[in-house]
């Protein structure tokens, strides 16, 4: 088929090298393998493909260095060679058509090349998740007026410089993640961000009051500043310009103290708030449970008080609930029962007291339920009911006052636990998380969460940061 154009073979089980005669192909346009278990180094000849436009390798195996050939196609527009194990340095780019480099997930070493800053036609470039290292002045990416996103994250040796007194021009920039290249000032950077609707910057070591220019920040939609020294939560929530149309809020494993401001309930538009991890207090707020467009509410390890919120809304949206390791008491709440799309429920490590809520069988997307570590008591009730929580893949009520029999159905009827078990180093393996549309309505990105949870196993307790969704785990005991 020399005269073959385009080439789809993504989203297969396809295994092995990438055959060299794949490349006699001269005429392609667009080639994807993406989604496979290829192996192995990319052939090193790929001259004669000087009509490629869509190159898409993510989500393989492969490995070795990025051959320079392929990094000098003139026609190249799209290369995406994510989620592989490549390694070596960036060769010098000279495909100077190029509007999207994604390098993602890989083993890549050495610095950023120069290169890169030549590539006026970039819209996405992508770069976070390797080894790389250096310092790189930050103002050469301005260079770059067509970018869209820029996302550095997760380089530990990667380190950035922020020129005092520098205006930066970013006018075309929606999404910037510099999560872990070592931070620690930010408020050098200012200048032309319009169109800025997220920005990541977390596991850094900032601290003190964020810059008045971000607060300021009129596009921005969603915001994550996890991990790090920030110290209070007012700043972030009072402002009036987060009321309407803000989306999202990570503020997790910071050191933030007192309450949960109730300008929170003026949020309308927010999709998922994780505070998780720090030291708040007081009561939390009852219009998180009103609030029709929340998604994810976070607040585990903290030190709130007093009872769980209790009127959910009839349009519940909330997919992921966390309190655990707070110091809530009181009943279960059965609104929740309105919450037809939860998928997490931690409550575990608190005070709540009743019986147990057997309403949450029906549920038919909750794949993790914790109530580890409270005063629940009473039978477990057994529904009458054909299918038993079929998507239940966690189910840990631990370290509670529950008696009476355990009915069979608690042993016989999770579906979902009887699935294929996740073998060790399965390059398959997927995990419990989501991606949340951010819009403005004109611009829109894609925000990620994953969800956490703490099970034991023969008395150690693990942290899963992230939860493989063939992950299963009982938990009964008494401790």
């Amino acid at each position: 088929m020399t005269k073959l154009q385009e080439l789809d073979l993504s989203s297969n089980n396809l295994e092995g090298q990438i055959p060299s005669s794949l490349f006699k192909l001269t005429q392609l346009v667009v080639l994807q393998c993406s989604h496979n278990k290829l192996e192995g180094p990319i052939p090193n000849k790929i001259t004669g493909f000087q009509k490629l436009a869509s190159f898409l390798l993510d989500d393989n195996l492969l490995n070795g260095t990025i051959p320079s050939s392929l990094l000098s196609l003139p026609s190249l527009g799209m290369l995406d060679l994510s989620y592989n194990r490549l390694t070596g340095h960036i060769s010098e780019i000279s495909s100077y058509s190029l509007a999207i480099l994604t390098l993602s997930n890989n083993r890549l070493q050495g610095n950023i090349p120069e290169s890169i800053f030549n590539l006026t036609n970039l819209e996405k470039l992508v770069l976070s998740s390797n080894n790389l290292s250096g310092l790189v002045n930050f103002q050469l990416f301005s260079k770059l007026t067509c970018l869209e996103m820029l996302s550095l994250s997760w380089n530990s040796q990667l380190s950035l410089n922020f020129e005092s007194n520098v205006n930066y021009n970013f006018s075309s920039l929606q999404a910037l993640e510099l999560a872990s290249v070592n931070l620690i000032k930010f408020h050098n950077l200012q200048g032309e961000f319009s169109d800025l609707i997220s920005l990541d910057i977390s596991d850094n070591k900032l601290h003190g009051r964020m810059p008045k220019w971000l607060l300021e920040k009129n596009s921005l939609l969603f915001l994550n500043l996890s991990q790090n020294l920030f110290t209070s939560i007012d700043q972030w929530i009072n402002v009036n310009r987060f009321n309407d149309v803000f989306s999202g809020l990570v503020l997790s494993f910071n050191l933030m103290g007192g309450e949960i401001p109730l300008a929170v309930c003026n949020m309308s538009s927010l999709q998922f708030l994780n505070l998780g991890n720090n030291n708040l207090t007081g009561i939390i707020p009852q219009c998180l449970a009103e609030s029709p467009s929340l998604g994810v509410l976070n607040l585990q390890m903290n030190m709130f008080y007093g009872t769980l919120p209790s009127n959910f809304s009839k349009d519940c949206s909330i997919a992921t609930l966390n309190f655990y390791g707070n110091h809530l008491e009181g009943h279960f709440p059965k609104s929740l029962s309105r919450c037809k799309e939860l998928e997490f429920l931690n409550l575990g490590s608190n005070k709540i007291e009743d019986n147990f809520p057997d309403w949450l069988q029906t549920l038919q997307d909750l794949k993790v339920l914790v109530l580890r570590d409270n005063n629940f008591h009473g039978p477990i009730a057994n529904l009458k009911t054909e299918h038993l929580f079929p998507s239940l893949i966690i189910f840990d009520i631990s370290g509670n006052n529950f008696g009476g029999f355990l009915p069979k159905a608690y042993s016989k009827n999770y579906e979902a636990m009887k699935n294929d078990t996740q073998l060790v180093g399965d390059s398959s393996l997927q995990y419990m998380d989501e991606w949340y549309p951010v819009t403005n309505g004109l611009q829109e990105i894609h925000a990620h969460y994953s969800d956490s949870v703490t099970v034991a196993t023969k008395g150690t307790k693990m942290t899963l940061v992230k939860i493989p969704k063939k992950f299963v785990n009982i938990d009964m005991s008494r401790k």
